[in-house]
């Protein structure tokens, strides 16, 4: 998606249907690399075939799938910041040298023309973000097209969710259009007017119908989902050697 001021450039990568992106500013070059997961190799090849300078790290959340491309990519381009929200850094106590902390309603900006404003969206973890640019939104694991993120986790709270939900379609446009942290390409991304109508997780008026349908199968404190030993080697494989 281009606006002739900045890109959002989409690709699909991992073995839980990941959807990553690159956040361009067109009048620089620079761009952000949200989430690095999976392969650090097809990661900087998208990189590299759109000419693109990295400057920027943002991490909707600090889960497995979102993170565990960080360390290839530092070492790649060790002077890039990463930024995640302060709540999630308190929450997960993630570390990195590069780490800034943000907070709700911050405005960071990549190049000439691209602004992103951080967005507080809890509920799949505590200080998960979404990434506002224009009338843009990266919804990270919060809203997916046509679903939303399991609660269940650890540090997940499924009323948080449901409030989260509420307030995304109480107070964006209905233009706003939606880019997942996970789905395909085919349905990467939709806009909240249509997710109004045909998302599931936006029509329950009450939470007890919507905690029903969000948890029907999960227990509180649920495990992330088992890495197969295919991608487990491989993402280990990725990892710089320590010094």
């Amino acid at each position: 998606m281009s606006n002739e001021q900045y890109t959002i450039h989409q690709y699909a990568l991992g073995p839980w249907d990941n959807l990553m992106y690159l956040l361009e500013d067109d009048a620089t070059k620079e761009c952000a690399v949200v989430d690095p997961a999976w392969d650090i190799n097809v990661i900087d090849e998208q990189i590299k075939k759109r000419g693109l300078k990295p400057t920027h790290c943002l991490i909707t959340h600090n889960h497995y799938d979102h993170v565990n491309m960080l360390d290839p990519l530092l070492a790649r381009y060790p002077d890039i910041p990463v930024y995640m929200l302060d709540v999630e850094i308190d929450w997960s106590k993630f570390k990195n040298p590069n780490l800034v902390r943000v907070s709700a309603g911050d405005t960071i900006k990549i190049g000439k023309n691209l602004e992103i404003k951080t967005i507080h969206t809890p509920g799949h973890s505590p200080g998960s973000m979404s990434f506002h640019i224009g009338d843009n939104l990266l919804t990270g694991d919060a809203v997916f097209i046509d679903s939303c993120g399991r609660a269940d986790f650890e540090g997940g709270d499924p009323k948080v969710l449901y409030e989260t939900i509420n307030w995304i379609a109480d107070n964006l446009p209905d233009e706003t259009v939606f880019y997942p942290g996970h789905g395909s390409l085919e349905r990467g991304s939709d806009t909240l007017a249509s997710q109004k109508k045909n998302n599931p997780y936006f029509v329950f008026d009450n939470y007890e119908d919507f905690e029903a349908k969000r948890m029907d199968g999960y227990s509180p404190g649920s495990p992330l989902p088992t890495v197969s030993p295919e991608w487990k080697k491989k993402v280990e494989s990725l990892q710089p050697a320590k010094a």
